[in-house]
């Protein structure tokens, strides 16, 4: 059985490591990618059943934002 605050702590620790993950290594890996691209090979898809870089790159941008910023903010427990 755990403890609600070990779990609270676990919680903001697996945060702060995922934020400082994002903001240190990825998001500079992944902004150097990016910019080397022209806009069309941005949004350049291989076939209709494909994402373009950018598209993905919006959805991350999503999903970073609904999983790792607005759940603290957020205490409703919504998914």
């Amino acid at each position: 059985m755990s403890d609600e605050r070990t779990d609270i702590s676990i919680h903001s620790a697996f945060l702060e490591f995922s934020r400082r993950k994002l903001l240190e290594q990825y998001w500079p890996r992944l902004r150097e990618c990016v910019e080397s691209l022209s806009g069309e090979q941005v949004w350049w898809r291989p076939n209709d059943g494909s994402n373009s870089i950018g598209n993905l790159m919006l959805h991350l941008n999503g999903n970073v934002r609904q999983w790792l910023i607005y759940r603290e903010l957020d205490n409703t427990g919504r998914p």
